[in-house]
C-alpha cells in the first residue's frame, strides 16, 4: 500500500484530498494553525507540522515515509503588509523546499506532487488556450512565491535530488461548499445583483474539486515517478457567464437576480485612473481587469495524453439536491 503524505489538510484542497483519495493509500495529512475539523475521525491520521520548522517537518518525514508527497499547504491571504508578504516566500517557497528535502531524505524515491497556480502566467497572458510552455509573469505575491517554489522543486529535479516531481497548476477551483470561483466573475461584491463584464462572452477555465482528487489518485495509481512534468487540471470545458449565472441561479432559491452590464471601456478607464492615484495598487488592479475582460483558458493537452478525462463539471457538482428544491 503506497503511503501518502497530504499538506494543508486543515485547508479546503488539503482536506478534501485527504478524505477523497481512495482506501488503497494510507493517507496522512499536516495542519499547522487550524487543527482539522474532521480530527476526531480516528480513522485519519493527522500530524502537525509548520513549514518554517525544519526539524518538526524532518520528524513528520522520516515518521511516515511518504511514497507520495502532495503539497496543498500555502499562504494565501491577502496582504500587502511587509511582514506578512515576507510569509508568502517563508512558507510557499523556502518551506516547499525544506519539505521536499526531508521527503527526499525520508524516502530518495518520493515522488512530491505540488500544487500551484495558473496565476503564474499573469492575468492576461494573450495567447489562448496557454499551454505549459506559456513564459510565466506573475503579477501578484501569491502567484510569485508559487511560481518561485516551482522553480526551488525543478532545481531538486534537475539535480536528480528529486527524482519524482509533479506540478499541478490550477485555475480557481470550486466544489460545492465554495462556489467563490464563479460567484467572483458574475456576483457583484454588494447586493444580490449579477454583473456581466464587457460583453460576457469571455471564457475562462475552473476546476471542480472532485476531478483534482480523481486526477492525483490517477497519477498515483497508474503513472511511474518522473519529472519534472506540469500539468494544467482543467474541468473538460470552460465557462461563459451565461451558463455560470444560469448555474448559480439554479443553485440559489430566489429564481434569477436582477443583471447589470460594465462595458469593458469604463472598467478600463477606471484601472487607469485608480493605478495613477495609487500607483503601489496598479498591478492588483491590472490583475482583476484581466482576471475579468480577458479570456483565461487552459490548454490540458498533456493531462488527456495521460489517459485521464476529468468527467465532473458545475452542472453537476453544484446541482441542487431534490430535497432542497
Amino acid at each position: 500500500m503506497k503511503r501518502v503524505l497530504v499538506t494543508g489538510a486543515s485547508g479546503f484542497v488539503g482536506s478534501a484530498l485527504l478524505t477523497g483519495l481512495p482506501s488503497t493509500f494510507a493517507v496522512s495529512g499536516t495542519y499547522c494553525a487550524n487543527r482539522p475539523v474532521a480530527e476526531s475521525d480516528a480513522s485519519l491520521d493527522y500530524r502537525h507540522m509548520d513549514l518554517n520548522d525544519g526539524a518538526e517537518i524532518t520528524a513528520v518525514c522520516h515518521d511516515i515515509k511518504a511514497d507520495i508527497v502532495v503539497h496543498a499547504a500555502a499562504v494565501s491571504e491577502r496582504s500587502r503588509v511587509p511582514i506578512r508578504l515576507r510569509r508568502y516566500r517563508t512558507i510557499n517557497e523556502e518551506g516547499t523546499e525544506r519539505l521536499a528535502r526531508a521527503a527526499v531524505s525520508a524516502n530518495p524515491a518520493v515522488r512530491f506532487v505540488y500544487l500551484s497556480t495558473t496565476a503564474v502566467y499573469g492575468e492576461s497572458p494573450g495567447t489562448i488556450p496557454i499551454n505549459e510552455d506559456h513564459p510565466c509573469n506573475p503579477l501578484t505575491e501569491y502567484a510569485k512565491s508559487k511560481y518561485l517554489g516551482e522553480c526551488a522543486l525543478t532545481v531538486l529535479a534537475r539535480n536528480d535530488v528529486l527524482r519524482g516531481l509533479t506540478i499541478l497548476r490550477l485555475p480557481p477551483l470550486y466544489d460545492k461548499s465554495d462556489i467563490r470561483a464563479f460567484r467572483n466573475r458574475v456576483k457583484s461584491p454588494v447586493g444580490n445583483l449579477f454583473v456581466r463584464y464587457g460583453t460576457g462572452t469571455q471564457l475562462f477555465s475552473a476546476l471542480a474539486l472532485p476531478n483534482l482528487i480523481d486526477f492525483v489518485s490517477f497519477l498515483a495509481s497508474h503513472r511511474d515517478a518522473r519529472g519534472p512534468e506540469v500539468f494544467h487540471v482543467c474541468d473538460a470545458h470552460p465557462y461563459r457567464f451565461d451558463e455560470v449565472r444560469h448555474i448559480i441561479s439554479r443553485q440559489t432559491r430566489g429564481g434569477t437576480k436582477p443583471c447589470i452590464t460594465v462595458p469593458r471601456g469604463l472598467a478600463s478607464a477606471f484601472v487607469v485612473t485608480a493605478g495613477a492615484l495609487f500607483p503601489s495598487g496598479r498591478t492588483r488592479f491590472m490583475s482583476y481587469y484581466g482576471k475579468l475582460f480577458h479570456d483565461l483558458v487552459f490548454d490540458c493537452g498533456r493531462m488527456h495524453d495521460t489517459g485521464f478525462r476529468p468527467v465532473h463539471a458545475a452542472q453537476t457538482v453544484l446541482a441542487r439536491e431534490e430535497s432542497d428544491l
